[in-house]
């Protein structure tokens, strides 16, 4: 038998096989449940688009991250949702030149800062199921605590600088949507993209605004199909 004739056999074996297995997938995507709760877990990217006067750090990103959330949905297009997430800076540079608003100091490193921000958020979640595919959009809101630690350089010694740590709790407001492919009936991954909002009360007499941008992926796991 003639090789061409025997990769045509193959090829038509294949597609003989391949049409009930995608008749059956065809049919459970028509009939997998809207989940009643469901759970997610997984890596959070950061970049902080904010000018952050106590360290002087512009437009950071935050690679190491991670996010966990839950949600109940009572009913097949809205949901309540928690998240809590953590994202994470080490060995930030920070210039003298900025810490002191003078520009003939720029260029002078006093010393290298750790970012550590946490948020604990909730709020409302609108989706849609097709099949498999669920895209959601919500909108959270809750607390972002940002730890900073300050480490000075013997630069830094030299002007006065020591090793300071800060905390700090501001409002966080945070719009934002993804879609969920789930891979079963019970377990999904996840790819979502949001625009933090953070507002500082305790700046003085005026309120600071921070933005970032967040991209995270991860897993669901969800139950008790409606």
């Amino acid at each position: 038998m003639k090789a061409s004739l025997r990769i045509t056999l193959a090829l038509a074996m294949g597609v003989l096989l391949a049409f009930p297995l995608s008749s059956a997938f065809a049919q459970d995507i028509n009939t997998m449940p809207v989940p009643k709760a469901e759970v997610s877990a997984g890596y959070a990217f950061m970049r902080d688009m904010s000018k952050r006067e106590l360290t002087g750090f512009d437009h950071v990103n935050f690679p190491a991250g991670w996010y966990a959330t839950g949600a109940f949905n009572p009913t097949e297009w809205f949901g309540l949702v928690g998240e809590a997430a953590g994202n994470y800076r080490n060995d930030l540079n920070f210039d003298l030149g900025q810490v002191l608003e003078e520009p003939g100091l720029t260029g002078l490193s006093v010393g290298t800062g750790d970012v550590h921000m946490y948020t604990a958020l909730g709020g409302v979640r609108f989706f849609h199921k097709f099949g498999r595919v669920v895209p959601f959009g919500q909108l959270l809101a809750g607390v972002v605590h940002v730890r900073t630690t300050q480490t000075p350089s013997a630069l830094g010694t030299e002007f006065g600088f020591e090793l300071e740590k800060v905390t700090d709790n501001n409002l966080g407001i945070q719009p934002g949507g993804g879609v969920t492919v789930y891979l079963t009936e019970r377990m999904g991954v996840r790819v979502a993209a949001d625009y933090r909002s953070m507002i500082d009360f305790n700046s003085g007499d005026t309120n600071d605004y921070y933005n970032a941008i967040r991209i995270v992926s991860g897993f669901t796991l969800q139950w008790a199909g409606r």
